[in-house]
Formats: C-alpha cells, sequence, structure tokens
C-alpha cells in the first residue's frame, strides 16, 4: 500500500490482503501509524475480531494541504477527517467540527 497512491482497486486488494494476514496470525493487539495504516488497518483488525486496537496519528498530512486536488484526494481528506472526528471525544469533537467546517 502506497501513502500516497489514490487508486482505489489497489487499496482494496491492499486491504484484503491486510485482513486476510491479520485473521491468519490471530494478533491480539494492532498498532496502527499515519493515516492509511490507522482507516484500513484499524478497519481489518475490528473485522478480523482483534480486541486491542490503536491509532497514532501524528501531523496533518498531505490530505489537509489546500490546492487544487483530484477527486480521490478530496474524497480521501474528508473520510480521514471524519474518521479522526468519530475516534475523539465529545468535547474534542466539537472544538475539531469547528475548526473544519
Amino acid at each position: 500500500m502506497q501513502h500516497t497512491a489514490t487508486n482505489p482497486s489497489k487499496d482494496a486488494e491492499a486491504f484484503i490482503a491486510l485482513y486476510f494476514n491479520i485473521k491468519n496470525i490471530k494478533l491480539s493487539h494492532v498498532l496502527s501509524y499515519t493515516i492509511k495504516p490507522v482507516i484500513y488497518g484499524s478497519l481489518a483488525a475490528k473485522l478480523a475480531c482483534v480486541p486491542n486496537r490503536f491509532a497514532l496519528i501524528t501531523g496533518l498530512g498531505n490530505t489537509s494541504v489546500k490546492s487544487e486536488q483530484e477527486l480521490a484526494v478530496a474524497m480521501e481528506r474528508f473520510i480521514s477527517n471524519q474518521i479522526l472526528i468519530l475516534k475523539m471525544s465529545k468535547k474534542s469533537r466539537k472544538l475539531a467540527e469547528k475548526s473544519l467546517t
């Protein structure tokens, strides 16, 4: 999985492979780092019934850079922002929603 790629079919293939790897290894913990592994790794770990899942997100990443962007990059930014908001506490979520609008 390439961190800057925006090819949905390659991402889907990588996600399916990741899911089966996690399921076959029977992990008890998953620590995801950076935005794509947090999104795909956390979801794959949840579907594979991993009991302990942790996310580590640093910086704003390249999806927060405001410039002319392709539809796929804009969608990735929207999805990553929504996932971040869902993972936050209620108080932090309200502050984040205000700053993203």
